[in-house]
């Protein structure tokens, strides 16, 4: 035969750790009481004072956590953004650099649409992106 594990519900836990903590009676009046061992009764009476604190703490505590979590994600996006952006910077004033006076190859050229390729890069490079 296959012994089954006993498991409790967490309402019978919490009312046999509240009745070993009060002490007002044994640890095996407890046992015979409810019909568990003494070790469990132990572990859950420890369970039961390490955290009870827990359950006084103010709420605000657990937002402004998250909050602070939230704005070091937005930070961090924020940073890498800010890579992105020197790096296309850099790139677009090389690619400036590169055919500055000189005419563009046929498929940038086709790529601008045929317009003055110095006069669209530098107005490209000085102005901020926006979407349409």
């Amino acid at each position: 035969m296959v012994n089954m594990r006993k498991s409790y519900d967490s309402k019978f836990r919490a009312k046999v750790a509240l009745e070993a903590v009060k002490g007002e009676k044994t640890l095996a009046e407890l046992c015979n009481e409810f019909g568990v061992h003494a070790n469990q009764i132990g572990r859950w009476r420890k369970h039961f004072l390490e955290t009870l604190p827990e359950l006084f703490l103010d709420r605000r505590k657990k937002k402004d956590k998250d909050t602070e979590e939230l704005v070091a994600e937005l930070y961090r996006q924020i940073g890498q953004l800010k890579v992105e952006l020197d790096w296309l910077k850099k790139k677009s004033h090389k690619l400036l650099m590169l055919f500055d006076g000189r005419f563009l190859p046929p498929s940038l050229h086709n790529l601008l649409g045929g317009e003055n390729h110095i006069a669209v890069l530098s107005s490209a490079s000085k102005q901020p992106f926006t979407s349409s």
